[in-house]
């Protein structure tokens, strides 16, 4: 859904690029508050939380939430008494929930990697994606391409996210995180060379085709894969105060990014233009390097046993060994 709106606001922009009087900018903000219509009412659709319905004691309805998100291919009443022990668990480790228990004992961990699984956008360079329109303005194409550029990578974003259904199916969190990080590090580095080199006419589009595999690469990877890390690493328990700490994060890095961005490659300012891909490499190198020493392997492996392998320490790098010993002692 946010891509559809993404796509529909760059369409909207598109469409009134032309429109040189305030007619234009009055048609762009009207049409947002038709669109919001139709996610107000999905809202009354949607089902509650299972694990919410599970805490307030609401057995009869927190059984129909589970059917509607995973019937009939799951066992609903399996499902419900795993999250039901899962919880009770939860309840005699964590005891009362607050904000300091995020950052005591064993939930200091879960809790700054979760702020770290939301500092991985940033990192890979999501803020200079989504305002590629300006930059690639910046890097000389016309207000015309860049905007049908940014059309084109939305779709592309969103091909990317529905194929990230199997990529984070079928290759693990680590991998899959580390190794699209490495490659839209080589992306980076390819862009920030093309603007070194003298070859006017071809760097604005080579750009743009950069940023566009790059969105495909991180849509397939390490971007959706940045939100299973965060839901997975948080405590049950703790899971609403984590989220809101990593929210927090997540909206201080993107303040700070939107900010200094504008100064890197802006004409009047350091002027670097393509020659920006540059600074990314080296936020996804060391976005990679994090991520191999702090970040377990967590797919595959159900709440309490995220929940062991924190209690018993279980280093990063042992992680995906760790679930192995488990299984063959069980």
């Amino acid at each position: 859904m946010l891509a559809l709106g993404q796509l529909l606001g760059a369409l909207v922009i598109f469409g009134v690029n032309q429109i040189k009087n305030e007619t234009g900018y009055l048609i762009a903000f009207g049409v947002q508050w038709a669109f919001s219509i139709a996610p107000f009412g999905m809202a009354f659709l949607l089902p509650e939380s299972p694990a919410y319905l599970v805490r307030e004691n609401k057995m009869d309805a927190a059984r129909t939430s589970l059917a509607q998100l995973f019937a009939p291919k799951n066992n609903v009443e399996e499902l419900l008494e795993k999250l039901r022990e899962a919880i009770a668990e939860e309840e005699r480790a964590a005891g009362s929930v607050t904000y300091r228990k995020c950052f005591q004992g064993t939930n200091r961990r879960r809790s700054l990697i979760v702020i770290f699984a939301n500092l991985l956008p940033p990192l890979f360079g999501l803020p200079l994606l989504t305002s590629s329109s300006y930059f690639l303005q910046q890097v000389g194409m016309s207000s015309t391409y860049s905007l049908m550029m940014l059309i084109v990578g939305i779709v592309v974003g969103t091909i990317a996210n529905l194929g990230s259904t199997w990529t984070l199916s079928h290759v693990g969190r680590r991998r899959l995180t580390i190794s699209t990080l490495l490659f839209a590090a080589a992306i980076w580095t390819a862009m920030g060379v093309i603007g070194c080199l003298p070859v006017r006419g071809f760097t604005q589009w080579l750009t743009a085709a950069f940023l566009m595999l790059i969105i495909m690469v991180c849509g397939l990877g390490v971007w959706p894969a940045s939100y299973a890390i965060m839901s997975e690493a948080s405590a049950l328990r703790l899971r609403a105060p984590s989220q809101a700490i990593g929210g927090i994060s997540a909206y201080v890095s993107a303040i700070f990014t939107n900010f200094v961005l504008p100064y890197l490659y802006n004409p009047d300012a350091a002027d670097l233009k393509a020659k920006t891909g540059f600074v990314f490499t080296g936020c996804c190198v060391l976005a990679a390097g994090a991520t191999w020493l702090v970040v377990p392997e967590m797919k595959g492996k159900n709440v309490s046993e995220v929940d062991r392998m924190f209690q018993e320490g279980v280093g990063a790098r042992e992680s995906r060994k760790w679930r192995s010993d488990v299984e063959t002692e069980d």
